[in-house]
């Protein structure tokens, strides 16, 4: 079986917390999502089965990164981590 792999690299302006929005690690039936933050970048990288299941996760990731641009703009707070 093929594995399909991608890598999302977004530069954070602002202090997004994309973890947040996405959530470190995702799992679905045909694809695996990871995300990591750092104070300069967001990095989510996907392994998929397929290559629709590869599409389907980095739209999601993309919507869940917009959405949480678009809060911060219109700034309502975002939930705070516990350590």
């Amino acid at each position: 079986m093929k594995v399909y792999n991608a890598t999302i690299r977004i530069g954070k302006a602002a202090p997004i917390r994309y973890v947040d929005a996405i959530g470190p690690i995702s799992s679905y039936k045909r694809s695996r999502i990871k995300v990591t933050e750092t104070k300069m970048e967001m990095t989510a990288s996907i392994k998929a089965d397929d290559i629709t299941a590869l599409m389907a996760s980095s739209n999601y990731i993309m919507k869940a990164a917009k959405s949480a641009e678009s809060a911060l703009k219109a700034k309502i707070p975002q939930k705070k981590r516990s350590a």
